[in-house]
């Protein structure tokens, strides 16, 4: 299935689109936001059917009517329906952590076998850790960057 679908015909807020659309596809459909002519609408149904016979009805009608073949792209994206990503760009003591005291950090160790049925041929050993208490806080907001990018496919 494809992330965008492509607009057959339109009345005010029901969208008939060229793709065919299955139960399961329509019901994903419903109360999700959709991106048609730079607009955001939410879905409000979303009707099964053939190619061409199925329907999307969104909460508003466009401002303009949008024509054929107009793409409506997932709400959840960023310009014509590209993924959007994430990255975090943290400044030099922009957020600060606890200290560790002795008895906060728990080394877990399981030699082989110690798993019993569950490893069988006694080839699995771990090691892990975790703490009890540990926490961070954001200390300097203005020190911290987050860049949206997209990302084609």
């Amino acid at each position: 299935s494809n992330r965008s679908l492509t607009v057959a015909s339109a009345s005010s807020a029901v969208i008939t689109i060229a793709e065919a659309l299955s139960s399961d596809e329509a019901a994903a459909l419903a109360e999700r936001q959709v991106i048609l002519n730079g607009e955001v609408f939410g879905v409000v149904s979303a009707a099964a059917g053939a190619a061409g016979d199925a329907a999307i009805t969104l909460d508003a009608a466009p401002a303009a009517a949008p024509a054929a073949a107009n793409v409506i792209y997932p709400g959840e994206a960023g310009a014509a329906g590209v993924s959007v990503a994430s990255t975090l760009v943290f400044g030099k003591n922009a957020y600060g952590v606890i200290a560790l005291e002795s008895g906060n950090l728990h080394s877990i160790i399981k030699p082989k076998g110690s798993a019993g049925t569950s490893d069988p041929l006694d080839q699995i050993s771990t090691i892990g850790w975790k703490v009890d208490g540990f926490a961070a806080k954001v200390l300097q907001p203005l020190w911290l960057l987050r860049i949206e990018h997209g990302i084609s496919e």
